[in-house]
């Protein structure tokens, strides 16, 4: 095996000042961006550099009974979240445990080689009392909703978001390897349906890849990007971007942010994605492109509006997206697909 972090690109950085310049220079980049400082003057940050034992009094103080999931893995995997060898099982237990439990169990853990622990993407509002109010975010809607992700050392698979995602760390550092959404049919991704937290993971330890069983992660690898960031730090990945993430430190802490960029569930496109598997994928080679240029025209318009030539007044559901438009859409395809089974 090959070790290719350190021969990575940089991932770019940006200082960010106010929400102009996260509107105008980050998210219209559309392409990984480190911004360093960006959570700096956070409480949670000043309190985790002082001590672990001061952070975790800081987030027990706070803390509420919520149910969280809680994966556990010991020193025999390297602290990786990801499948067995042979794809039978997943290479780490999990379970559900109130999230004071989950916070003490993964503090207690910090010194014990034979047990870590991992919690991620919990709501912060339904697990500490405080901390929103105390870690607003000037540049995003106050309706976005932080997530939590505590544990001890480990490192997840690269897999990719649905919504565009700002990550801060708040205590320990993570190390993102991250790859361009295109680079999919290079990066060995494993099933859909069986996967470690919702969406598809890449198969290829991205820092330490087999070349010989995986020989086109070396071509999406080349395009790769690579940073590391400390406390006060956050990356904003965008929708789709592949990103594996080491989390280094006995009891390291991050908050994200999800949100999309238009009015439509950012789920709703890779639903879209499952059901082509279900009515496309299964057709003979022909009928397949001959969809295809249907959906290019339709959907990816590589050709331009498909309803230019027709009265604005008569384009319907090619017309300009309104809430009805959406609606009539959404009743269409309920009727018709609750009608075939």
């Amino acid at each position: 095996m090959s070790s290719f972090f350190g021969e990575l690109g940089q991932v770019s950085e940006f200082e960010c000042h106010d929400r102009a310049d996260f509107s105008n220079d980050v998210l219209k980049s559309n392409t990984p961006m480190v911004l360093r400082g960006f959570a700096r003057q956070w409480p949670a940050v000043s309190i985790a550099e002082r001590s672990d034992a001061d952070f975790h009094q800081y987030l027990r103080s706070q803390a509420l009974e919520t149910e969280v999931i809680v994966f556990s893995y010991n020193e025999n995997n390297n602290g990786n979240l990801a499948y067995t060898k042979d794809l039978s099982a997943y290479a780490f237990q999990s379970s559900k445990v109130p999230f004071t439990t989950a916070l003490d169990d993964i503090f207690s853990a910090r010194n014990n080689d034979s047990s870590k622990h991992y919690c991620g993407s919990v709501p912060v509002s339904g697990c500490l009392s405080e901390f929103k109010k105390d870690h607003a975010v000037s540049f995003l809607d106050s309706t976005i909703e932080p997530r939590i992700w505590l544990g001890n050392a480990s490192k997840v698979s690269a897999h990719y978001d649905v919504s565009d995602n700002i990550a801060c760390v708040v205590s320990g550092s993570r190390k993102f390897t991250l790859i361009p959404p295109d680079q999919i049919s290079n990066l060995y991704v494993g099933p859909i349906d069986f996967n470690l937290a919702g969406r598809p993971a890449s198969l290829v330890d991205l820092d330490q890849p087999d070349l010989k069983k995986y020989p086109r992660i070396k071509e999406a690898l080349s395009v790769g990007l690579q940073t590391q960031l400390y406390p006060g730090d956050a990356i904003f990945i965008p929708t789709l971007w592949w990103h594996q993430v080491e989390s280094i430190g006995d009891f390291n802490c991050l908050v994200n942010y999800w949100w999309s960029k238009t009015n439509n569930n950012a789920s709703e496109a890779y639903e879209a994605l499952i059901h082509g598997l279900l009515t496309i994928s299964g057709m003979p080679e022909a009928q397949r492109m001959q969809w295809r240029s249907f959906y290019d025209h339709y959907v990816f318009r590589l050709n331009g509006d498909p309803a230019e030539h027709i009265p604005e007044h008569k384009r319907g559901v090619l017309g300009n997206r309104t809430p009805e438009i959406n609606k009539k859409i959404k009743q269409f395809l309920f009727r018709s697909m609750s009608s075939k089974h």
